[in-house]
């Protein structure tokens, strides 16, 4: 392929790319259109911080009045100051993101769909890391593969029963292919006792 042909054919997706601008109905925003849109971002964005100063105002309170009426509850490790608070907030998301993705890997595991409750187990009510718990599950399943024998195979189920021959291939009968041999095998059909 050359070059020439492949830049026209690049050439015609250019605009989603944003090298060649795509044909506009519209002109462009004029000065004083520009001028009310960044006058509208700079009101959303004093909103957005009297909202945030209101949020902290509101936790700050609610923190009052729960450290004043928990007298018997034990007291909280969140910190007090709002940037320590905010990072104490983030450690506890990032470690409840890594206890999910730790839950996850173990009921992943091939060996947890042999033995669900152990799994769950290891997953919800221990600290164990995943390969160890995997470890464990697959001690688990050799255990219980053990203790509970596997059932038999459909196959093997089925080899003492006498194979049924659901049609004769050496008898020759009407020619299924035409409508009068189609006719003859209907009405044949119909002339046979049942069960025979």
């Amino acid at each position: 392929m050359s070059n020439r042909s492949l830049a026209g054919r690049v050439s015609a997706f250019a605009h989603l790319a944003g090298f060649r601008k795509a044909k506009a109905e519209e002109t462009p925003a004029t000065t004083d259109e520009v001028k009310d849109v960044k006058d509208d971002v700079e009101d959303v964005e004093e909103k957005v911080e009297d909202l945030e100063d209101a949020v902290e105002d509101l936790e700050e309170k609610i923190d009052d009045v729960e450290g004043d009426s928990a007298d018997d509850e034990p007291e909280s490790n969140e910190p007090k100051e709002p940037e320590a608070r905010k990072a104490y907030r983030k450690g506890r998301m990032v470690g409840a993101k890594a206890e999910r993705a730790r839950c996850s890997a173990i009921f992943k595991a091939t060996e947890a769909g042999n033995n669900p409750v152990l799994a769950a187990s290891l997953a919800f009510e221990s600290d164990v890391p995943v390969k160890q718990a995997v470890a464990l599950l697959k001690a688990g399943a050799v255990g219980t593969a053990a203790a509970q024998p596997r059932r038999a195979s459909l196959d093997t189920r089925m080899a003492p029963r006498a194979s049924v021959a659901l049609g004769d291939a050496s008898a020759k009968g009407p020619d299924l292919n035409t409508a009068e041999g189609m006719a003859a095998f209907v009405l044949s059909a119909g002339r046979k006792p049942a069960g025979k």
